[in-house]
């Protein structure tokens, strides 16, 4: 049971353990380093990795996971290490609500994002089921994907919204739905192709970064797809809470055909395939080791090219 609860850590959680059971040491990258606690050491010979949650100490100690350091440093069993370490973790851990697998499209695994509570999102890849943090990673360096994407394929008409959570909602009543992992700011340009010929239908989440995305969606897919056409709610933020309100598949499918579609020259501007993405934080602990930051010097509207805040 514990040891099920640790696999899906959030990260921040996660590492107020390991700083507690080896104190000391640094963050450089996805690396710490350490004074190895299990025998004398002055040469940080630990090294724990980020994106796969695992240590080794250099001097021979051993390896493994924080578990398995639990039970060497502590003496104790599997179950007891892993209640220790679960207990350092903090009174109000987030937990996983949520997987969301995606496939290519031959329908093999690539990846899964899983959805946390509090809210949060994290991607693992089954490589020793490697981590890798969606909010952390750089352009160029993303994990590239379209949820449901076997389903999109096959499908003529397509509904897009931003996340997961709202796809699994249009797929409770009947439509094919699909979105870009990491939400928000994330489209690609090698998701384009994947429409041609399609009836595109876009629901926008009812907030600026919302309304962006959709609109470099809708003029991505304009001149491949058959038509696009683009709504947002007015008394709720996205697809889940107006299905949660009491929409139905027969209301939808009857706002989107009262809904004109988008010609070239409304879409004009609204995507440029070589923008430069500048990404959000706003958790300290998604920071590099050596990024200093005063957050009084930013604006209301400048952003920090170290993480994405996702929707």
């Amino acid at each position: 049971m514990y040891t099920f609860l640790l696999s899906s850590m959030w990260e921040a959680d996660f590492h107020l353990a390991l700083g507690q059971m080896v104190p000391g040491g640094f963050w450089q990258d996805d690396f710490y380093f350490a004074p190895c606690p299990l025998h004398d050491d002055h040469d940080y010979s630990l090294q724990y990795v980020r994106s796969t949650r695992t240590w080794r100490c250099e001097s021979g100690c051993g390896d493994g996971d924080l578990v398995a350091l639990g039970v060497r440093l502590w003496r104790c069993g599997i179950e007891e290490a892993a209640a220790r370490v679960l207990a350092l973790c903090g009174d109000d851990c987030c937990h996983v609500v949520s997987r969301y697998p995606y496939l290519d499209v031959n329908g093999q695994f690539l990846f899964e994002v899983l959805r946390f509570k509090p809210k949060g999102f994290d991607t693992r890849i089954p490589i020793q089921w490697k981590w890798h943090d969606i909010a952390r990673c750089r352009p160029g360096e993303e994990q590239l994907g379209l949820y449901r994407l076997p389903e999109v394929m096959m499908a003529y008409d397509v509904l897009i919204v931003e996340g997961e959570k709202d796809c699994e909602t249009a797929r409770g009543i009947g439509l094919v739905a699909t979105c870009n992992v990491g939400g928000s700011s994330r489209w690609n340009a090698e998701y384009v192709n994947y429409f041609h010929g399609k009836r595109v239908q876009i629901v926008a989440d009812a907030d600026m970064s919302g309304r962006r995305h959709a609109r470099e969606i809708a003029g991505s897919l304009l001149p491949v797809a058959e038509s696009v056409k683009l709504i947002e709610f007015s008394d709720v933020k996205d697809l889940t809470e107006w299905v949660e309100a009491g929409g139905t598949f027969e209301e939808l499918t009857g706002m989107f055909s009262n809904t004109p579609a988008l010609s070239p020259s409304e879409v004009e501007g609204w995507w440029d395939p070589l923008r430069t993405i500048r990404l959000q934080c706003e958790a300290d602990f998604l920071l590099e080791s050596h990024t200093i930051l005063d957050p009084t010097s930013l604006g209301a509207d400048q952003s920090l090219e170290v993480g994405d805040h996702l929707e």
